[in-house]
């Protein structure tokens, strides 16, 4: 066989490969995009911008972000966003890319090819999440201000409660008042402040997290007695003692079952579950 012939052969071959896997992912994208319609998919996320770390070029990252948004906007899904010292980024492509409150379509009607996707799903407000927030109260304001159905997530991890035991050993990560220590992350309880202190009859409009595994909340710790050791994981269970921090930050007449049931309508109204 002449070396041609045989060179001939494995393009051939590499390129009928390359076009069975394209065909695959493309395949693979749509059906995901159509089970994303599903009403049991109930948002799209957690997606956005991460400085802190940068494992990804940054011009990738928001060019990544926004296409995200565009899909979940067509198909009528709440947002759940992770942004860390981003603000400014995070901040102009919402705004550029989701209705600020206008009501979004659901995409389920145009597929006929599914009869389980037939009716539309409802329609509602632009619902977004500021998932684990670990940013400046300032960007918080302008977000909230400018999305009347966005929530900023509290997760639990406070050491401004922290006891004072010699023999537990905290994280070195975790800083006063705070989450995990981002440059940006100086005071997550006045973003609590700024939300009483602009409108004290509002709820709340902040969801409870738990960002398993890592975010046990520090006030955790007094109610336990004779630990020896942090706690190795967080879980649902432990949101009171994050919603008790919360009514500290708030102050008067706020308290932990407040929080907790204005939390819990908060989720119903983002994700509708």
């Amino acid at each position: 066989m002449k070396p041609n012939s045989t060179q001939t052969k494995l393009k051939r071959t590499c390129t009928h490969l390359f076009l069975n896997l394209l065909s695959f992912l493309i395949f693979i994208f749509i059906i995901s995009l159509e089970a994303m319609a599903h009403p049991r998919c109930v948002a799209w996320g957690e997606m956005g911008l991460d400085y802190h770390y940068d494992h990804s070029p940054r011009d990738i990252q928001r060019s990544v972000f926004t296409r995200q948004l565009r899909q979940a906007v067509r198909l009528g899904k709440p947002l759940t966003i992770h942004t860390r010292e981003a603000d400014d980024d995070t901040e102009r492509i919402l705004k550029e890319e989701v209705p600020q409150d206008c009501r979004v379509r659901n995409l389920a009607s145009s597929t006929p090819a599914h009869p389980h996707l037939l009716n539309p799903l409802p329609s509602f407000f632009s619902q977004i999440h500021i998932h684990c927030f670990t940013d400046t109260p300032g960007f918080a304001k302008r977000v909230l201000d400018h999305f009347p159905n966005l929530c900023i997530g509290i997760t639990g991890a406070f050491p401004a409660f922290l006891p004072s035991q010699p023999h537990i050993s905290y994280p070195t990560h975790l800083i006063p008042l705070g989450v995990i220590t981002y440059s940006s992350n100086t005071n997550t309880s006045a973003v609590i402040q700024q939300m009483v202190a602009s409108n004290p009859s509002a709820p709340l409009r902040i969801l409870l997290e738990t960002d398993a595994p890592y975010m046990v909340p520090g006030n955790l710790y007094d109610s336990i007695n004779g630990l020896k050791g942090k706690l190795p994981i967080c879980h649902s269970a432990m949101l009171p003692w994050t919603a008790e921090f919360v009514a500290k930050a708030a102050g008067e007449p706020w308290t932990a079952d407040r929080v907790m049931s204005e939390a819990r309508a908060n989720a119903k109204m983002i994700y509708g579950v």
